[in-house]
């Protein structure tokens, strides 16, 4: 596992807690989160298991499907009204 500074943990934990929501939320496999995030399944493990960090792409792609991070005072994707439409 990479050596990573506190704040990169914070916001790897705080994202693959969002992944794993909209996985819930959406009803998704790994595979079909992957694929809307253009990313391989393995990669998508990748975030979820806390081993590398997301490109703004991916966080980009992200957000577009409903994520939101709230990370040291900066937000990062849907604001928490899309959010509620996107949890019911």
């Amino acid at each position: 596992m990479p050596i990573w500074r506190v704040e990169d943990q914070e916001f790897s934990r705080l994202f693959a807690s969002e992944l794993r929501r909209l996985m819930a939320v959406r009803h998704l496999t790994a595979k079909q989160l992957a694929t809307r995030l253009s990313v391989s399944r393995q990669a998508l493990y990748q975030y979820l298991r806390l081993r590398t960090l997301p490109s703004a792409s991916v966080l980009f792609r992200a957000a577009r499907l409903g994520m939101s991070i709230t990370y040291r005072g900066v937000s990062i994707g849907a604001t928490s009204e899309k959010r509620q439409k996107v949890d019911e």
